[in-house]
């Protein structure tokens, strides 16, 4: 039987605003206990980790490799050090260390990460949201990984930049509601980092053979440097439930002749109501839309304005 959700202390909150706050997840958790609905129920296998990643409380997570992706952004990857070896900021840790099962987030969910989960002197307690680009059931040693765009006054970014291999940063979550039907139809419309989500949806699906799910991504860029996963989506491309539009609104076509795949879907345009009419499957298949707050909500009026009700945005 699920044991009763345990509350958090007065410590647990880092008193930085973060949505939803730990009281406000403790809350919703204790309401599906009491409903007898198993915070786990969808996740019933014992491998599962959820002693190394809670939406309750912070954990410790060390930065075990950094993947440059374009001048400003990076891939991360942490593996998590069980709470009774973590002693301070800078634990013994071994990457080659195994860890069974693995963490109990599925795609499309973000994880809220922080600096610090101490209150300290003079040091301001930072947290933000990331969607883990990496599929947990495809990790091994229970690893997670992020795309991480740096901004040059972001006080997240200003703390991510100090990071050095083997140093500790803490993870909650996982937090969002989005749960993937098998055999749908998705189309995809992000923007710049807001690939992140769609990149682990597609990951699962593209992996499951018995899964007939048809994806069709629109991919909006300014350049071709600021292209995401512009390999993994070019593999993916050769599945035949999956296709790619990369739109460009700061390349010339003469430069996207020159330096695109034949197999590549690359124009020097905007994502328009124009385009996602051509694009949409059926108005009554999923849309599913991840960028900045105003690419978000002109999607989702072109997405309206098309007939579409089934809107997603992460």
């Amino acid at each position: 039987m699920e044991a009763l959700p345990e509350k958090p202390s007065e410590t647990d909150c880092c008193g930085s605003g973060c949505s939803p706050c730990v009281f406000e997840v403790y809350e919703k958790l204790l309401e599906n206990f009491t409903a007898g609905v198993s915070y786990s129920a969808a996740h019933s296998n014992a491998t599962i980790r959820h002693d190394l990643l809670s939406p309750l409380k912070y954990k410790p997570f060390l930065l075990f490799s950094v993947e440059k992706v374009n001048e400003n952004s990076n891939i991360y990857s942490f593996k998590p050090v069980a709470d009774s070896s973590f002693e301070g900021e800078n634990p013994e840790f071994n990457s080659d260390d195994e860890i069974c099962g693995f963490l109990p987030y599925n795609p499309g969910q973000h994880i809220i990460m922080t600096n610090s989960v101490e209150k300290i002197e003079n040091l301001l307690s930072i947290s933000r949201a990331y969607t883990p680009t990496s599929v947990a059931k495809m990790q091994k040693n229970c690893r997670i990984q992020f795309l991480i765009k740096l901004y040059a006054n972001g006080a997240m970014s200003s703390f991510i930049r100090t990071l050095s291999i083997n140093d500790v940063v803490f993870l909650r979550g996982p937090f969002g509601d989005f749960s993937h039907l098998p055999n749908s139809k998705y189309l995809m419309i992000c923007c710049g980092t807001g690939l992140a989500p769609m990149i682990s949806i597609i990951e699962i699906v593209l992996s499951d053979e018995y899964d007939e799910t048809l994806i069709r991504l629109c991919f909006a860029c300014a350049t071709l440097e600021d292209v995401y996963f512009r390999e993994k989506i070019r593999q993916f491309s050769k599945y035949w439930n999956f296709e790619a539009y990369i739109y460009l609104s700061n390349e010339s076509d003469d430069q996207i002749s020159k330096h695109s795949a034949h197999n590549e879907n690359i124009c020097s345009r905007k994502i328009t109501l124009d385009v996602m009419k051509e694009k949409i499957f059926s108005v009554q298949h999923k849309v599913l839309i991840c960028g900045s707050n105003s690419f978000n909500k002109d999607m989702k009026a072109f997405a309206e304005l098309c007939g579409c009700n089934d809107i997603f945005i992460f």
